[in-house]
C-alpha cells in the first residue's frame, strides 16, 4: 500500500505530467499528419479513343487534377504499351522496342511537355494525333505517362516513390479487318455449398483490332426461368491478348438450393454484331445443414419408436390349466 504523503505527490505531481506528455504527443502527430505532403492525382480522361482514316488529324484535351497539399511539376512522355496479363494492364515499352504493327507513339504530341500543378487546381493539356497516309487498317496503341518530377518520402519504405499516371490512346485505322475473338473458359464452381458463387470468363481477342464485349451473363433454375443477370462488361481487350472478368451471383445472402445454369450472351465487333456464348451449369447444395436435419429426423423417430415400445404393456403369458388328473 502506497504512503498517503506518496500518493498525494503521485496525484498532483506524476499524474498531470503523464497528462501534458500524452497531450504533446497527441498534438504533434496531428501537426505532422496535417505537414505530411499528400499526393492525388486524377486524370481525365483516363482512356481516349478515335477511329479515323489514313491521313486524319485527331486533336483534344487532357487534364490532370492535383487532389494533394503540395505542388506538383510532371514531364508528359508518350510511350507505346502492349497488354500481357489477363486484367488488362498496360505495359509501357521502351522506344523503339514495338513493332509497326501497334505503334502509335510517334503519331501523337502532347502540349506543354513539362507542367507545374498547383495544390487542389486542375491543368489542362492538349494533344495533337496525326495519322500517317499510309496507315494500315488495325488497331494503334500510345500511352501518355505523367511523371512527377517531385519525389515524395513515403513512411517505412526508406525511399522516395515517384509513381506514374497513364492517359490511354486506342486508335482504330477504318478499313477492312477481319475481327475474330473465342471464349476461352467460361467456368464457375460445379458444387458449392452456400452462395455467393463467382463466374470466370475469359475472352480471347485473335484480331488486330482491340475489342469491348458487350451483354449479359443469365442464370436460371432447373426449370429453365431466369432468376439472375449481370450486364456484361469490361475494359478493351488488346489484340492477341486475353481478358479475364469475374461476376458473383447471388450475394444476397439467402440460402439456394438446386442445378443452375449459367449463360454467356455477348457480342463484340466495331457493330457488335458478333456473338460469344457460352453456357455452364452448377449446384448449390447446403449439404451440412441437410445432413444436420436427416440427423434429428432419425433422431426423433427412433425416440419416438423407443417411447411407444415402453409405453405399450407386455401381454402377460397365461396360466398353465392344470391337467385333472385320471386315476
Amino acid at each position: 500500500m502506497k504512503h498517503p504523503a506518496q500518493a498525494k505527490y503521485f496525484i498532483k505531481i506524476t499524474l498531470p505530467a503523464i497528462l501534458i506528455s500524452f497531450f504533446f504527443v497527441a498534438l504533434a502527430q496531428i501537426v505532422f499528419a496535417q505537414e505530411a505532403p499528400q499526393r492525388s492525382i486524377t486524370i481525365s480522361p483516363p482512356t481516349i479513343e478515335h477511329t479515323l482514316i489514313p491521313g486524319e488529324r485527331a486533336e483534344g484535351v487532357l487534364k490532370v487534377t492535383n487532389g494533394g497539399n503540395t505542388d506538383l511539376t510532371f514531364q508528359a512522355n508518350i510511350h507505346d504499351f502492349i497488354v500481357e496479363d489477363k486484367i488488362g494492364t498496360p505495359n509501357l515499352l521502351a522506344d523503339e522496342t514495338l513493332t509497326e504493327k501497334y505503334s502509335a507513339a510517334t503519331w501523337l504530341a502532347v502540349t506543354p511537355n513539362s507542367f507545374t500543378v498547383p495544390a487542389g487546381t486542375t491543368k489542362e493539356l492538349s494533344y495533337f494525333l496525326q495519322v500517317p497516309a499510309d496507315a494500315a487498317p488495325g488497331g494503334r496503341y500510345a500511352a501518355v505517362v505523367y511523371e512527377p518530377v517531385n519525389i515524395l518520402d513515403v513512411e517505412g519504405t526508406g525511399a522516395g516513390v515517384n509513381t506514374q499516371s497513364l492517359s490511354l490512346f486506342y486508335i482504330t485505322i477504318d478499313g477492312p479487318i477481319t475481327e475474330d475473338a473465342e471464349v476461352v473458359n467460361f467456368s464457375i464452381p460445379g458444387f458449392s455449398e452456400y452462395p455467393p458463387v463467382t463466374v470466370s470468363t475469359e475472352i480471347k481477342n485473335n484480331g488486330p483490332l482491340h475489342i469491348k464485349p458487350s451483354g449479359s451473363i443469365i442464370i436460371r433454375n432447373m426449370f429453365g426461368k431466369e432468376i439472375a443477370r449481370h450486364e456484361f462488361t469490361g475494359g478493351n481487350i488488346f489484340p492477341e491478348a486475353t481478358l479475364l472478368y469475374e461476376n458473383e451471383f447471388f450475394s444476397d445472402s439467402k440460402i439456394r438450393v438446386g442445378r443452375y445454369t449459367a449463360e454467356l450472351s455477348t457480342a463484340f465487333g466495331r457493330d457488335l454484331n458478333i456473338p460469344l456464348e457460352a453456357t455452364a451449369s452448377f449446384i448449390i447444395f447446403p449439404w451440412k445443414i441437410a445432413a444436420g436435419i436427416a440427423l434429428l429426423i432419425a433422431i426423433l423417430v427412433v425416440t419416438v419408436v423407443l417411447i411407444r415400445n415402453k409405453k405399450t404393456p407386455k401381454n402377460p403369458r397365461p396360466e398353465a390349466t392344470p391337467q385333472p388328473t385320471i386315476k
